[in-house]
């Protein structure tokens, strides 16, 4: 019988082969995995934009709002007056443990409304702040494939937006939901997540300047 000594050899090769398109799937996985987890580490993906519907319809392409350009409407939404001057009294106090967030006149509780807030690794920052602009009806720019979401149901951001802590490519604030039933949990990606008749009272009680308080 006559052996083909080239055999042994084509197997090991084809192991060899084998176990190199192997490790090369794998480290594709793992440079693909840490560059998706580096740009999710990067974008809060709240990213509220403050322009003219009519233009995202025909533009498809609008600027992030930030402090210089969002524009602060408060005023009740029913008879278009301007807020109280009671809102100049108003600070908020948010307690992450409990979920709620506290409104204050002066140092007399009025209100609170339960909330949702940070999930593990995109936490909702405790400190000092202020808010910083208040928008109603926002449009949301989703951060990494910059998909504009308009005012309406499928908004993630509800109809009110108030921010109060921005950085260079993200934002966060209390804001409206299309999901109510997740109050009161830990999941959103830094933000506060209000149910929608709630952040519209709250709206109504805030200016720009309100101080607010973030604790554990």
């Amino acid at each position: 019988m006559i052996r083909d000594e080239s055999l042994p050899h084509k197997v090991m090769f084809l192991c060899f082969a084998a176990a190199v398109l192997t490790i090369s799937a794998q480290w594709q996985a793992m440079t693909l995995f840490a560059a998706t987890y580096s740009l999710r580490r990067q974008f809060v993906p709240i990213r509220p934009v403050a322009v003219d519907e009519q233009q995202v319809v025909q533009t498809r392409s609008v600027p992030v709002a930030t402090q210089a350009t969002a524009t602060n409407l408060l005023t009740d939404e029913t008879t278009g007056t301007p807020a109280t001057a009671a809102s100049a009294n108003i600070h908020l106090v948010v307690d992450l443990s409990d979920r709620q967030v506290y409104v204050y006149e002066r140092d007399r509780l009025k209100t609170n409304y339960t909330i949702a807030v940070g999930q593990p690794g995109w936490e909702t920052p405790v400190g000092s702040y202020q808010v910083l602009h208040m928008l109603r009806h926002p449009i949301w720019q989703h951060p990494i494939t910059n998909e504009l979401f308009l005012p309406g149901p499928s908004n993630p951001l509800g109809d009110r937006w108030i921010g109060f802590w921005s950085g260079n490519r993200s934002e966060i604030g209390f804001h409206g939901t299309n999901e109510e039933e997740l109050i009161g949990l830990a999941v959103s990606h830094g933000c506060i997540r209000m149910r929608n008749r709630d952040i519209r009272k709250l709206y109504e009680q805030v200016r720009e300047g309100t101080p607010i308080l973030v604790r554990q």
